[in-house]
């Protein structure tokens, strides 16, 4: 008995090398990671020792596409030595697809300011402070894709590959 013509030709297109390398990317925008940052403002470690506060991130992107953050924080040592600083890190983003969300990994103080602190001691604040963020971001996503976004939901079943283009988080899925 002979299959319909109609059969054959769905195999045929189900079976096709083109269809098994469909593929598409996703743009993640400055604006929408911003909007979801902005949303989990303040990011706080206490800590008896030291603590850390960071507020007011502004995302941005670097030459070598990274993800950086410019950002004011406030440290607290000893529950009572306070003080405050402008800083600016960087990291490169990686995803974890139990959780459909983005990380900073290997953070990096690119820029710190300070008009409380001498400069003699910027440097080793700064060094506490790499050592604080990259904790504090460890657990805090960057982003988080959406489940009521059909494509950010399609992404989180089918993601590929991350990375920064073209001053976008650029999501590439495929289908097969």
């Amino acid at each position: 008995m002979k299959a319909p013509a109609g059969i054959g030709l769905l195999l045929l297109l189900l079976f096709s090398p083109s269809l098994l390398a469909l593929s598409y990317t996703l743009q993640i925008s400055r604006a929408e990671l911003q909007q979801q940052l902005d949303a989990m403002m303040p990011l706080q470690r206490p800590d008896r020792l030291l603590g850390v506060t960071i507020t007011r991130a502004e995302v941005g992107f670097t030459a070598d596409n990274k993800i950086s953050l410019q950002a004011d924080i406030t440290t607290l040592a000893l529950g009572s030595i306070q003080g405050q600083a402008q800083i600016r890190i960087a990291g490169r983003i990686s995803y974890r697809p139990d959780e459909g969300a983005f990380y900073l990994q290997e953070i990096e103080v690119l820029d710190m300011q300070s008009r409380q602190l001498q400069a003699q001691y910027l440097p080793a604040v700064r060094t506490v402070s790499q050592q604080l963020l990259t904790e504090v971001l460890r657990h805090q996503p960057v982003y988080t894709l959406k489940d009521d976004d059909s494509r950010e939901r399609l992404a989180r079943a089918t993601l590929k590959s991350v990375s920064v283009q073209e001053q976008q988080l650029q999501l590439a899925f495929s289908l097969f």
